[in-house]
């Protein structure tokens, strides 16, 4: 049975990881780092921590990574500004979810302070009985931290639980977790150890939907 769903914001619920990539890949270019373009995979899924330290090991001490990171973090804000663009089957799965009692949290690796406001901006956030962000726990993706603290707050077990994501750090972090990793490609296609992991691999949130009413022996 899947009594749970735990849901990665970006990539996942919003269509906003290419916007992310363009703001990483436009203000690395601008601040001349050499490379950024090639960084970029590896820091989906990770926390701000996380990635500052990636920045700081690639760049050095002389280069002032937190100053890079804000900087994108404000060119991605403007590219948001007018519009947040939901992923495909995100509102159709968050209702069925809803009609039929199934908890759910939010498990991002995004700033709780951005979180609220793509919430917000989106209305997803009236579905959700729970969000936990990287800044909530001791260590980020792909650790299980943020899916276990996610977990209790709906009063999850951890074999009932589906976790919708789009990384590999996000499908690592949920089987850590004891959970049931479903992967949703967005930049990322699934490697073997990914596939081996992996519950299941669906195309959109709507195939979600099909998945929880075969599981649940829902007509």
């Amino acid at each position: 049975m899947i009594n749970y769903v735990i849901f990665d914001m970006d990539g996942t619920l919003l269509d906003t990881e290419k916007l992310f990539q363009k703001s990483w890949n436009d203000v690395g270019v601008k601040w001349g780092l050499e490379g950024i373009e090639d960084m970029y995979q590896s820091i989906i899924g990770r926390s701000v921590d996380t990635i500052i330290q990636m920045l700081e090991e690639k760049y050095g001490p002389k280069t002032d990574c937190y100053g890079f990171f804000r900087a994108r973090t404000e060119n991605f804000k403007e590219l948001i500004s007018k519009e947040i663009p939901i992923k495909k089957g995100c509102t159709e799965l968050l209702k069925f979810l809803k009609e039929h009692n199934i908890p759910m949290a939010l498990a991002t690796s995004t700033p709780l302070y951005m979180t609220e406001n793509n919430l917000a901006k989106t209305g997803i956030g009236e579905y959700l009985d729970a969000v936990v962000t990287a800044d909530m726990v001791e260590n980020g993706k792909p650790a299980p931290d943020i899916f276990i603290e996610a977990g209790i707050r709906i009063g999850a077990k951890a074999h009932e639980c589906l976790v919708c994501e789009d990384s590999y750090n996000g499908i690592r972090a949920a089987y850590a977790a004891g959970m049931k990793p479903v992967m949703i490609p967005d930049m990322l296609q699934p490697t073997s150890e990914i596939k081996q992991i992996s519950y299941a691999m669906v195309d959109s949130l709507l195939d979600v939907i099909e998945l929880i009413k075969k599981e649940n022996k829902i007509i």
